[in-house]
């Protein structure tokens, strides 16, 4: 009797740790194994940006013109006065990638010149804003193309007050994001008339 109560006092303590192992280590398993489904659930994600949206389509300047008297006069060399009584036309046609007509967005002229002109052209440089509305000069609304006309001589260059020089417009559109177009630049001479003492 006694060696077999010393036998069951031996095996009682082996069952308890045999027993006591799996389950001390159950509920760290458990919570490692929760902890990493919650990561994994977690986890930010970054979206792919990379594919371009079709329908944000880039802008083509094909056509930028100074019209004088119904003339373009782009690259041309003028004496002051010349044209004197006719109107100056901003002109620029802007095309979507597919090469529609790209309407509802905004077209620009930076202009520089050799200043000492009045109005907007004394500081020598300024910004003008062409429209696709049928005004300022604008013939035909929503067609792509951008117009300003200046009846005054206020921007342009062939009035006789017009100092000699170059005059540079720089034409570019761009859409409500603000991403540009190409650029195109037209450029005009202007000399003194005979007679102007320089001017």
């Amino acid at each position: 009797m006694n060696s077999l109560s010393e036998l069951n006092r031996q095996e009682h303590p082996v069952r308890l740790r045999t027993h006591s192992q799996p389950r001390s280590h159950f509920p760290a398993l458990a919570i490692l194994l929760v902890a990493g489904v919650a990561i994994g659930c977690n986890s930010p994600v970054a979206p792919d940006n990379s594919i371009p949206d079709p329908a944000l389509a880039a802008l083509q300047l094909t056509g930028a013109a100074l019209v004088v008297g119904g003339q373009v006069v782009n690259g041309q060399t003028m004496q002051a006065g010349q044209m004197q009584g006719t109107s100056t036309l901003f002109k620029a046609t802007l095309r979507g990638a597919n090469g529609a007509p790209a309407l509802g967005h905004t077209v620009q002229v930076q202009y520089r010149t050799p200043g000492g002109g009045p109005g907007s052209m004394m500081n020598g440089q300024g910004l003008l804003h062409l429209y696709d509305d049928g005004t300022h000069g604008d013939p035909v609304a929503g067609d792509g193309i951008y117009c300003y006309e200046d009846g005054q001589g206020q921007y342009g260059f062939h009035m006789p007050w017009a100092p000699a020089g170059q005059y540079h417009y720089e034409f570019y559109g761009f859409d409500h994001d603000e991403r540009h177009s190409n650029h195109m630049t037209a450029v005009v001479t202007m000399v003194s008339a005979p007679g102007a003492g320089g001017q």
